[in-house]
């Protein structure tokens, strides 16, 4: 069975492929991830990070609606004090959003 590690590495694929602008096969590898793991917050953050640069900004807010309603459960509220750059990536990513909207 897949684990949490397997989803991790899509993950990562996806955010060096969005670094290399290849937009397709970044979005790709996030929805592999999201496949093998639905509910990881750093997934779908990331996700949602990589559309906003390519200009889906629709698709940006989707993902980090997603993001923020996986954040609110008990684990995600743990990641959320312990991480302060997922706090700071998402402030920063809403502000574009909503800059662009």
């Amino acid at each position: 069975t897949p684990s949490k590690e397997d989803a991790r590495c899509y993950t990562y694929l996806g955010i060096a492929l969005s670094k290399l602008e290849d937009y397709d096969n970044s979005f790709a590898a996030y929805d592999k991830s999201i496949e093998l793991l639905k509910l990881d917050p750093i997934t779908r953050l990331n996700y949602a990070i990589s559309l906003a640069k390519n200009g889906e900004d629709d698709r940006a807010k989707e993902q980090l609606k997603v993001y923020d309603s996986i954040i609110e459960t008990n684990e995600g509220k743990q990641m959320k004090e312990d991480d302060g750059e997922l706090n700071e990536q998402r402030e920063m990513l809403r502000s574009v959003l909503v800059a662009n909207s």
